[in-house]
């Protein structure tokens, strides 16, 4: 198999410009680039993995060089979240996993480059080739970008046309695990409550999840609230006609909505929240682990570009995260009913 000195003899250029060339890294022109990479690709050169584990390791007991940045795209304003809240942990994974292999994040929001200076010139001025799409549904259309000279990922909600590899939590599985543990403290009318206006509720995986565990129950069965009209008295008027003994939901707002209508949580109805902020005392849900999510979506990147995978691909992927179950005191523990 060639070896990477070969190739460098090859392409005319030295071993450390061929290596450049090969990770997509800055230091090479793009005329070299591509001839290295044509020059591979025509003669099957693969990195050796035995070489690859040995430098990953060396590197990490090695100070880290910034290797490049990394664009992280967001329609969101950081310094309106909160410290913990999940936008948050999204970038904190997003920068610890990026330090750790040696590059640097820069935040680029559509208020910031909408304005005067288009997007694509501030790129280019600081030689970013991976960007990471924060929360950023139909925005990406938007952008005018030549897709064909950068690496993507999606993080947190699907592109609407899923043209870019996605890194997410696993929704339906942070639906059977709430189930799981509701059940498990002895509810069993459990009812799902969504505001069908959010994409990862528009999506369905979560009420997709819902159903099918609904469909192997043999009663209790509550019919789920999917609308795009979310609000208070769509809620309350749901939750009189059905009768669950507890809601799921993504919404932490139901707590207040059920207090002012005087219904007690958890004597006359129970809550588990789908996505907790860790920030929240005494309620029972799942934790997303975002800083995880966001620290998969950058390892995801950062193997596109070592394997100078530029562009839109042709089969994107989807990464998907577990949660964890945290107990609280919206969901207590109680006997199950006969016959539940």
């Amino acid at each position: 198999m060639l070896n990477i000195r070969e190739l460098a003899r090859l392409a005319g250029v030295s071993h450390g410009a061929a290596s450049l060339a090969l990770r997509g890294r800055p230091g090479v022109s793009a005329e070299t680039r591509e001839r290295v990479v044509r020059l591979a690709a025509q003669h099957g050169y693969r990195p050796n993995p035995m070489v690859t584990a040995l430098m990953t390791q060396v590197g990490a007991r090695q100070r880290r060089r910034v290797k490049s940045i990394i664009g992280l795209l967001s329609t969101m304003d950081m310094d309106h979240y909160p410290l913990h809240s999940n936008p948050r942990l999204f970038h904190e994974g997003i920068n610890r996993a990026a330090h750790g292999a040696g590059y640097a994040v820069e935040l680029f929001t559509f208020e910031r480059f909408d304005a005067k200076v288009p997007l694509a010139r501030m790129l280019k001025a600081r030689c970013v080739q991976g960007l990471i799409l924060d929360h950023m549904r139909d925005e990406f259309e938007r952008l005018e970008l030549d897709r064909s000279r950068f690496a993507f990922v999606a993080l947190g909600v699907p592109m609407r046309n899923r043209e870019v590899d996605f890194v997410c939590n696993d929704h339906g599985h942070t639906v059977r695990l709430t189930i799981q543990n509701l059940w498990r403290l002895g509810y069993r009318r459990l009812g799902l409550a969504l505001d069908g206006r959010r994409p990862e509720h528009e999506e369905s995986a979560i009420l997709a999840a819902f159903l099918e565990w609904q469909y192997r129950q043999a009663g209790g069965k509550v019919i789920p609230l999917h609308t795009r009209n979310w609000s208070p008295s769509v809620l309350l008027a749901w939750y009189a006609r059905e009768k669950p003994d507890a809601i799921i939901s993504g919404d932490h707002l139901i707590l207040d909505w059920l207090k002012k209508a005087k219904v007690d949580v958890p004597r006359d109805v129970a809550f588990a929240h789908l996505d907790l902020d860790l920030r929240w005392k005494g309620i029972a849900g799942v934790n997303e682990c975002n800083d995880e999510v966001g620290a998969a979506a950058m390892d995801l990147l950062i193997s596109l570009l070592n394997g100078n995978r530029f562009g839109l691909p042709e089969h994107p992927r989807t990464v998907k995260l577990q949660g964890s179950w945290i107990d609280g005191s919206t969901a207590p523990c109680r006997p199950a009913k006969r016959g539940g």
